[in-house]
Parts: C-alpha cells; structure tokens; sequence
C-alpha cells in the first residue's frame, strides 16, 4: 500500500535549482566541519604570521608575510573550492543519469513510500529502484523539497509542494521520521 506519491520532471535547470537550494544540507556534517577545521588551521598561520610580522626585527619580517598571505587566501579558497567540486560533481551525475535515458533531456521521477520500502520509479528509462528505510540516515526539508540522504550520501529528493498542497506536509514528516530509525538528529 502507497503512504505518499509524489511526481516530477527533472531537466538540467530544475536539477542544478535544486542542489542550489539543497545548498548546505547536500554535504554531510562531517564534511562541513572539516571545511571550517582546515579555514580555522589556515586564518591561524594567517594570524600567527601577521604577530611574527609585526614583531620581528626588520630583516626577519618580509619572511612571515607570503606565509600570512598564504593563509589568509587559502581560508578564502578552501570553501569555494570545495563549492565548485560540489556543483561539478552534481552536474556529472545528472548527465550520467540523462546518459542512462537514450538521449532524454528530462527525468520523470515518480516518488512512493509504502510502508516497508520507498520506490522510485524512473518513467523515462522505465526503470525502478527501491530503498529500505533503514538506509536513510539525514533527513531535511526545505522551501521545495524533502531530501532523504542514504549512508552513501546518495539522496531521493522529493517535491515538497505537491505533498503541501495536498494538505499532507505533517502526516509525510511524521511517516518518515517513523519508518527511518536510523536518521540521526
């Protein structure tokens, strides 16, 4: 028995949009801490260099300051990097997936949640792929969507304003946290 259905057409514009506003959600916490540990470690050679800069006798002082320049440029590239690899990585995997579909140039997703699994039914390649939900650990909303992630950061994005509308946006949020046991916070 179907709980929930949602549908949807997906083209590279509605995908990109999409991971746009996933925006942090989409990295795993982990990750996110580890960004801000290495922008802290480089504003920190940064800001040691600037002290030994000001301190240092005249001879020494040029020395610290490729290395202040360094770290505070590097706390500056670490996130954009990171950001530019994401959105890289994002538009990698829906070509893979519009490759998948014999020249397609759209995705028509059709998203149901039963009670023991989650299906997600592909109407363009006529293909199906099922969820257990005890696979999903990170569960998030925002303004358009419902975002599921697996253990593998693999994610089964489902559009929220459809579920809304419906008057169901309560009774979907409560369904899921109850069957996905594993969601941690």
């Amino acid at each position: 028995m179907e709980h929930f259905e949602t549908s949807w057409t997906m083209d590279m514009n509605t995908y990109m949009d999409t991971f746009r506003e996933l925006g942090r959600h989409a990295v795993p916490r982990e990750e996110q801490l580890s960004i801000v540990k290495r922008q802290i470690a480089c504003l920190m050679i940064a800001v040691g260099s600037v002290i030994v800069f000001l301190v240092a006798n005249n001879d020494m002082r040029w020395m610290f300051f490729p290395l202040a320049l360094f770290g505070f440029l590097s706390a500056i590239i670490v996130p954009l990097q990171h950001k530019k690899q994401f959105k890289h990585i994002t538009k990698a995997n829906f070509v893979r997936q519009l490759e998948t579909t014999g020249g397609a140039l759209e995705l028509e997703l059709i998203t149901s949640f039963t009670s023991d699994k989650i299906k997600i039914y592909n109407s363009t390649t006529n293909n199906t792929a099922y969820v257990d939900y005890n696979l999903i650990v990170r569960y998030t909303e925002t303004e358009k969507l419902y975002v599921l992630f697996t253990k593998e950061n693999q994610s089964i994005i489902v559009n929220k304003i459809s579920i809304v509308q419906r008057g169901e946006a309560e009774e979907f949020s409560r369904f899921i946290r109850e069957k996905c046991k594993n969601v941690v916070g």
